[in-house]
């Protein structure tokens, strides 16, 4: 099966009318927690145990093997991995729609063994057309039918809602479930997807795509999707208007492993992810409270009215720490309105009415006004949400004054339409209480840690049309820098590199080659830059084999000596020279062309033998539409004449087109220079395919 027919045979089973348990039993953990679960939430299906050791199962008849049993649309596998084989052949042969494997000690071993067993699985569910979802997941859940195939306990009720969670660990899939319920958000559909070979993470995004039940999707990224797939996927789901929300983990290995280009020392698995997940438009999250929190928030209110984060606290100290999370964060707590800021002036003594505003203890001797203060400020047509901090933690009855003064605030978020989050700086004793007590509380979200509500309120807001685009991670110098000495990389020499991309219309300066000893009479340019050949020396400039500027005969040949001297010194040969005219002064770039694990990914940013260091670069997956492209460029290279831009832009083109048709595996062009007259590549080193 190919992607698209993946999809469609998961949308077979997202609404189950029997699901089969295979392993199904009184004392197998997982054949006893999927039936538990299917009962304790009232999945309307027919449930048909099946295991030949046994003849009735939590009161059900119980079949000894899938031939002999009732058909199923969906088959939970809980057995050891000794049978998964026989019973994804046996479903197969039933015609089932598709298997949730729970079983686990398969691909993710790296035991060629089970490799093997892995892939003759997912081989016989292709040729059937079964959608085959693990192993080594915990199952699905489709809450609209209650058909929670789900193999760990799953004890708290969720509301039916427009929301789907996608992940590989079934753990977090639960923790992300408790959260949910907890903060009375609804569910529509959860995956855990385990090693996810067979359906993964872009056949999920696709199927969801398409259901009139779903409005966002959640999901924790262990690695990044293949481009191709992921990036078709997400934009079909971002056409039909759903919002995604992503974590990604890895961000402590961005970059970090030993490489022989700059390209490889700065495309680090997060860094690149990070990059894409922009380009696609999915939120990125920074921590899994922050996931929840962000998709509680908009299924409980919707896409936010603006994009401005108001900030509430009785104390100085907690405006300061919040207004530190915040910039951390990268969210603006901007100014309220003339109009807002006169309105609440004077209101529970407040006389600055700054963001993040600072009550002190007048909002306790004054609740009504500083209910109304808060009203205002919801009111503020920039205003998205705002963040109450009570001074002393999460109120409860036992704070009778501070319970109360939480429930005007609630009210007037109401009146006001907008949410308020209410949270902590510290965990208190009473937070569960409170949290629980307003999952169904008018416009209020109860959330047990500020870390968490920043985390989740920055990417929300963010989906508002009028937000400030965040910047993108840049990988820390440390983590960029190389691990060791650089790997060996065979390669064409760059002269070579240059003229097969002046092949392809792209503009690289004129240039003439000779050996060592061989000095020209005249300089073929007014002026010269003058680079040693040395192969397998990919950065020149750090073996001391490039002199720039040179105007004359005789500080050529003190370049071509000192050259020679500095290859003499490394032993490394020096077979030739290469002569290229100098360049007009101009700005310099780096772009690059390269295969990841996730696909062709582009790299742009500051240009320079230090680029490592700075890490000032971003990442782009390609192919990319237009409009990416554009405001890739646009947001990487800042401050350029737009007919410079729009160079660039034809330069990446036409880059990528020989990048293709030469079959590289990196392309990578450092500097690239933008000049008064155009755009030019200075220097150029390429991978050929192996």
């Amino acid at each position: 099966m190919d992607r698209h027919q993946r999809a469609e045979s998961l949308r077979r089973i997202l609404a189950p009318h029997s699901i089969a348990v295979v392993g199904a039993s009184e004392r197998n953990f997982y054949g006893r927690t999927v039936l538990e679960n299917l009962a304790r939430h009232r999945y309307d299906g027919v449930v048909i145990p099946v295991n030949p050791r046994a003849a009735t199962v939590r009161g059900l008849r119980c079949y000894p093997s899938l031939s002999e049993a009732p058909p199923a649309d969906l088959v939970v596998v809980a057995v050891a991995r000794d049978h998964f084989v026989d019973i994804v052949a046996e479903a197969a042969s039933v015609g089932a729609a598709g298997l949730v494997a729970l079983t686990s000690g398969l691909a993710e071993t790296q035991e060629p063994q089970w490799m093997e067993a892995e892939a003759k699985a997912r081989a016989i569910a292709d040729e059937a057309g079964m959608a085959l979802i693990g192993p080594n997941g915990l199952g699905v859940i489709s809450r609209a039918h209650g058909a929670y195939a789900f193999g760990a306990p799953v004890p708290w009720e969720i509301e039916h809602g427009r929301t789907s969670i996608v992940m590989e660990s079934g753990g977090l899939v639960c923790g992300s479930l408790a959260a949910l319920s907890a903060y009375g958000a609804g569910l529509a559909h959860a995956a855990s997807i385990g090693n996810g070979h067979a359906i993964g993470v872009s056949e999920w995004i696709e199927a969801l795509a398409d259901s009139a039940e779903v409005d966002q999707i959640g999901l924790m990224l262990e690695a990044t999707p293949r481009w191709a797939d992921f990036s078709a996927a997400v934009r079909a789901a971002r056409e039909r208007g759903k919002t995604i929300y992503a974590l990604k983990t890895g961000k402590s290995e961005a970059g970090a492993r030993a490489a022989a280009t700059h390209t490889g020392a700065l495309a680090g698995d997060y860094a690149t992810a990070s990059g894409l997940l922009a380009q696609l438009g999915i939120q990125q999250v920074a921590s899994m409270g922050g996931l929840v929190t962000a998709l509680a928030l908009h299924e409980r209110f919707g896409s936010p009215a603006g994009s401005n984060l108001a900030v509430f606290a009785a104390s100085g100290g907690a405006v300061g720490i919040i207004a530190d999370a915040a910039a951390d964060r990268e969210i603006e707590l901007r100014p309220y309105a003339p109009a807002t800021r006169e309105a609440i002036t004077g209101l529970a003594g407040i006389l600055d009415p700054a963001n993040p505003l600072d009550l002190g203890g007048q909002a306790l001797s004054k609740p009504d006004e500083f209910a109304t203060a808060v009203e205002h400020v919801l009111r503020d047509p920039g205003v998205g949400a705002a963040v109450y901090v009570p001074s002393l933690g999460l109120p409860s009855g036992s704070l009778p004054d501070h319970q109360r003064l939480l429930e005007l605030v609630a009210s007037a978020a109401t009146r006001a339409g907008k949410p308020v989050v209410v949270t902590q700086l510290t965990y208190t004793a009473v937070t569960s209480e409170v949290v629980g007590g307003y999952r169904h509380t008018g416009n209020v979200l109860a959330c047990p840690s500020l870390e968490h509500s920043l985390d989740g309120l920055g990417p929300w807001l963010r989906t508002h049309p009028g937000a400030r685009e965040p910047e993108e991670h840049r990988p820390s110098a440390g983590a960029a820098g190389r691990n060791g000495p650089a790997a060996s990389v065979v390669a064409p020499d760059e002269h070579r590199v240059k003229t097969t991309l002046a092949t392809h219309g792209i503009p690289v300066p004129r240039a003439v080659t000779y050996a060592p000893g061989e000095t020209p009479p005249t300089l073929p340019f007014e002026a010269v830059v003058l680079k040693g050949m040395s192969p397998g020396v990919t950065h020149k400039s750090q073996a001391g084999l490039v002199a720039l500027g040179v105007r004359s005969v005789e500080r050529l040949r003190e370049a071509e000596a000192a050259m020679s001297e500095a290859a003499a010194g490394r032993g490394i040969p020096l077979p030739a020279l290469l002569l290229e005219e100098l360049a007009p002064p101009g700005r310099d770039v780096f772009l690059s062309i390269s295969e990841q694990p996730t696909g062709t990914i582009v790299t742009l940013g500051d240009g320079g033998t230090d680029v490592e260091e700075r890490g000032n670069v971003g990442f782009l997956g390609w192919p990319a539409t237009p409009a990416e492209v554009g405001r890739f460029v646009g947001q990487r290279v800042r401050g350029v004449d737009p007919a410079r831009r729009n160079e660039l832009i034809r330069l990446l083109d036409q880059l990528a087109a020989a990048y293709a048709a030469e079959g590289y595996t990196m392309l990578e062009c450092n500097p690239v220079r933008i000049h008064d007259r155009g755009v030019c590549v200075l220097d150029a080193v390429a991978i050929p395919g192996r």
